[in-house]
């Protein structure tokens, strides 16, 4: 059986590692440090679907073993 509890903790911390990317990213898009208006932020949406979806699916694969 699967844990939601660790399928829900595995997409918030995938979510929340792609946001972390993302976010560094683009504080250091320009040489002085702020944050460039070209960020692509339909782009970055998608990082951070595909990091949740990623995240949760890491956990449902490891609910079996832990």
């Amino acid at each position: 059986m699967f844990d939601l509890k660790k399928i829900i903790a595995g997409a918030i911390s995938g979510f929340a590692a792609a946001f972390l990317t993302d976010l560094h990213a683009w504080s250091k898009s320009t040489p002085d440090g702020k944050p460039n208006a070209s960020f692509d932020f339909g782009l970055a949406f998608k990082r951070y679907i595909g990091g949740a979806v990623s995240g949760a699916t890491a956990a449902f694969g490891m609910s079996g073993v832990f």
